[in-house]
């Protein structure tokens, strides 16, 4: 039983990790193609110009979905703290 509750937790772990890194890797991933986009119609290969729009994408969706990541984040916490209070 307590191999089970060791293998659910680290399962829910590894969701709770996904939920929380995939909105800042898609803001990134997006502004990168979209420079890279860019930068192929116009030909002009800087590359200050891939680091400093990813950068900002970077910043702002930190600064955008923190609440929804804290929130998945203490949820999980509480979840594992009720799993070791109890047992």
């Amino acid at each position: 039983m307590e191999s089970e509750l060791v293998l659910q937790i680290a399962y829910e772990a590894c969701v709770v990790l996904v939920k929380i890194s995939m909105p800042v890797l898609l803001s990134v991933l997006i502004s990168g193609v979209i420079i890279s986009l860019i930068q192929a119609v116009t030909q002009v290969q800087e590359p200050t110009l891939t680091l400093v729009p990813k950068l900002f994408a970077l910043i702002g969706s930190l600064l955008i979905f923190t609440p929804y990541m804290s929130g998945v984040f203490f949820a999980f916490y509480e979840h594992v703290m009720s799993f070791m209070i109890t047992r």
